[in-house]
């Protein structure tokens, strides 16, 4: 697990004030955990950025460094929560917990299909994931970034469960072994319809006919009638 050095500092801003942090650069936080009541603290969101940058946020394990109190060890912390602002793509918040090296701890951790499944690329089936996170309990240094599994073999119908999972040493999962991670499920019937739609080849020559101009058409039947009166005219310079 990746461990990283941050810079914080206390604060005392709250409420609106935050605001006026967030203009002059900082990210305001919360330090949870350590049998006390949270530790509010800032951050340079500048280099924030740049200390996660190639990382996933997802229990990444921090250690924060508090320059406001001297003759303190520096805390090892686990990211927990992150707020971004989507327009102006800043981080708003973020929420810590604090953690012993030496204690166990529950957290959740993604899980990752790896590979095509048969029944996908030669059955037509489709995958499905009902189960994103797995619950685990591990010490902190042993938390894996994401837990992974192989679906190739997977043919329509078939599914991998929980138990599937073969999670690194020394880390415990907890989540039921009996519930469904990935299975592969035959496409509907209005699915392959709106797809053979989609791959239907057009008919040019239909297209041209139903497009024609109206203007075109009319012209066409009135033709004959032009005739007809041409006719009648002659009929009546015979008599």
């Amino acid at each position: 697990m990746a461990e990283i050095l941050i810079e914080a500092q206390g604060r005392e801003e709250k409420g609106k004030s935050v605001r006026k942090l967030r203009r002059e650069g900082f990210i305001p936080g919360i330090i949870y955990g350590g049998g006390k009541a949270g530790t509010p603290v800032k951050l340079s969101q500048k280099d924030f950025v740049n200390a996660m940058k190639g990382h996933s946020l997802e229990n990444l394990m921090v250690t924060i460094k508090l320059s406001h109190q001297k003759n303190k060890n520096d805390l090892t912390v686990l990211i927990r929560d992150v707020q971004i602002d989507p327009l102006k793509d800043v981080v708003l918040h973020v929420d810590f917990q604090e953690v012993s090296m030496e204690k166990k701890l529950r957290t959740k951790v993604r899980v990752e299909a790896v590979g095509e499944p048969i029944g996908v690329t030669q059955q037509g089936g489709v995958l499905d994931s009902p189960l994103r996170e797995i619950e685990i309990e591990c010490l902190p240094m042993n938390i894996p970034e994401v837990l992974t599994v192989d679906v190739t073999r997977l043919n329509i119908g078939d599914s991998l469960y929980v138990r599937d999972i073969q999670p690194p040493e020394g880390v415990a999962i907890l989540t039921s072994k009996d519930i469904s991670v990935f299975s592969v499920a035959a496409q509907k019937e209005e699915e392959v319809a709106k797809e053979a739609e989609i791959t239907e080849p057009e008919v040019i020559g239909k297209k041209k006919e139903a497009e024609a101009p109206e203007g075109e058409a009319a012209a066409e039947k009135k033709e004959p009638e032009k005739g007809a009166e041409k006719k009648e005219a002659e009929k009546k310079k015979e008599k």
